[in-house]
């Protein structure tokens, strides 16, 4: 991602696939700087009109149930937006069963950007999250609260939790699964989003994938390991969503050719000055789409409930 130009070694187990760490480095700090993506500032609408349309589309993709946010959706395209306000899959039919009661935690959020989003358009009330990365706590004036904390030092419970790519960045997984279990309240849901070695950009692109992400990623599951892992913390999944996009591909492209994400010539930084055009990026969005159809793009999202 920055360029260190370090060696990491990981295992592959036989058995299930997963991906693993040999030795987690001693200060895992170092390889989160203050430019790291989950850092960035919440996005701040620049008009109220703006942030009514952007929140009416996404109160009606949320459950299909504003007509207003259906007609605006279709007046206004994303482009309209500069950061596209149009919601990802995992909340899409609102899979977590959210209202506007619901105590939401967010695992990893650094900043809280989603959180912050998540209170803007939704009208959420009740949103937590937690990061031992950033500096110090954060309190939102519209109501979201950031810990500096660790999961272990939670113990409120919540009706939803969220860990957007942040749980392959821990050491112990399984009593991660199993502190959140204690942390959710009867008919809760966990949903956990993260890159998946079962997948065609594992198999084609091999130590250069982008996702591997040495050394901030100590597990990289396969579908198998996750399940087996799972279940005996006490979850059974009930839905798995795949969505990946084209960032598997160019990401990965570049690291084959030597090009961190984060040089001036990398796309995610300068677009432009990058070794991609516009019709290979959407080369890439198709191939992630086709990819996702067959259960073989390269991250996901489990729905968890308890046994």
């Amino acid at each position: 991602m920055f360029g260190h130009g370090e060696a990491f070694q990981y295992i592959e187990c036989s058995n299930c696939g997963c991906l693993q760490i040999t030795d987690i480095p001693y200060d895992v700090s170092k390889y989160y700087p203050s430019d790291y993506y989950s850092f960035q500032e919440p996005y701040q609408f620049r008009s109220w009109k703006e942030k009514l349309i952007a929140s009416q589309i996404a109160k009606y993709s949320l459950n299909r149930m504003n007509p207003i946010g259906w007609w605006l959706g279709r007046k206004y395209p994303a482009e309209f937006f500069p950061n596209s306000h149009r919601l990802p899959l995992w909340l899409k039919g609102n899979r977590l069963q959210l209202n506007r009661k619901s105590k939401v935690l967010d695992v990893g959020c650094g900043t809280g950007s989603l959180l912050y989003e998540m209170r803007e358009l939704l009208g959420l009330n009740r949103l937590t999250g937690i990061d031992p990365y950033i500096e110090s706590d954060r309190h939102y004036k519209n109501g979201v609260k950031v810990l500096r904390a660790e999961l272990s030092d939670i113990s409120d419970r919540f009706d939803a939790i969220m860990l957007h790519h942040s749980f392959e960045h821990m050491p112990d997984p399984l009593n991660v699964l199993k502190h959140l279990r204690k942390l959710l309240l009867p008919e809760g849901i966990v949903l956990i989003r993260i890159p998946i070695c079962s997948s065609f950009a594992w198999r084609n692109y091999g130590v250069d994938w982008v996702q591997l992400d040495a050394p901030r990623h100590f597990f990289i599951h396969s579908v198998v390991s996750f399940r087996i892992l799972a279940e005996q913390a006490g979850f059974k999944i009930k839905e798995i969503i795949y969505d990946s996009n084209e960032f598997q591909f160019w990401g990965s492209e570049q690291y084959k050719m030597g090009i961190p994400l984060m040089s001036d010539n990398s796309y995610g930084i300068n677009p432009r000055n990058s070794m991609f055009t516009e019709h290979q990026i959407d080369s890439f969005a198709k191939m992630a789409k086709e990819l996702n159809e067959r259960g073989e793009g390269d991250q996901v999202g489990f729905f968890l409930k308890v046994v």
